[in-house]
């Protein structure tokens, strides 16, 4: 399918909300968003044109069904081409937030991850005065898959770099730590700034979700974690220093 809709512009973004992935067992669902850039026809309904759907995937990556808001109703296109709607009130929200673009960067701005735990609680962990407002590239809840369609170039794959050490990760539970650098290449995804100084390597953390939570990197010799509550917090732990000037600076 990427091929036939190539383009710049075009993409699948994987819904890893786990509430709505219950509802489709055995499938993977994918965000689609009509840009008008794709030249390969357009996706009609009812004598409506369709500009917001979600593709479903079965465990060989082959396309099994649509589905898509319309008047009001949650309609799903099996690839026996029946025709269903679905009368859940919690799925009808959750399509609204998740196939609507408007609505769907406000509910992701709503997103908070938990940080209860006691290890983003003790006292090595000082909060800044002040939250994070600087200009980033990054987006919070966005996926990896998201992330890596926007940052690739035609000349350059982007990767994120899984970090494996254990004793990093036992201070950042429930999180996915990726090693993340600034090669050069990003510029029309834009630089990442903090207090006016560029940051060219961080520690980018997602939760089970897959979806960014959390941001990391030394600024002025010191680690300062970023969280998606734009909330800024400085860590005085010796070790994880050492760590972290290791695996950002190698």
């Amino acid at each position: 399918m990427r091929e036939r809709f190539k383009s710049s512009d075009y993409w699948l973004e994987p819904i890893y909300d786990r509430k709505w992935n219950d509802r489709f067992p055995g499938l993977h669902s994918y965000r689609w968003h009509d840009n008008d850039r794709y030249g390969e026809g357009y996706f009609w309904y009812r004598g409506v044109r369709i500009r917001d759907a979600a593709l479903f995937y079965d465990h060989w990556d082959e396309l099994v069904g649509i589905g898509f808001m319309f008047d009001n109703v949650f309609v799903f296109i099996r690839d026996d081409q029946e025709v269903y709607h679905r009368n859940d009130s919690l799925l009808l929200d959750m399509a609204i937030l998740l196939l609507t673009r408007e609505d769907r960067q406000q509910w992701r701005e709503k997103k908070r991850y938990d940080w209860s735990h006691d290890a983003y609680r003790d006292n090595n962990w000082n909060q800044a005065a002040f939250f994070y407002n600087d200009p980033s590239p990054f987006r919070w809840h966005e996926s990896r898959y998201s992330m890596r369609e926007r940052f690739s170039s035609a000349d350059y794959e982007y990767r994120l770099e899984p970090i494996y050490d254990r004793e990093w990760n036992d201070r950042f539970p429930g999180l996915h730590s990726y090693r993340w650098h600034d090669g050069n290449r990003y510029s029309h995804a834009g630089y990442f700034w903090y207090r006016g100084v560029r940051i060219r390597d961080a520690v980018l953390f997602y939760d089970n979700w897959d979806e960014l939570v959390g941001i990391g990197f030394m600024h002025d010799n010191v680690f300062v974690f970023i969280r998606d509550d734009q909330e800024v917090h400085h860590r005085n732990d010796p070790l994880l220093l050492g760590i972290v000037i290791f695996l950002l600076t190698r």
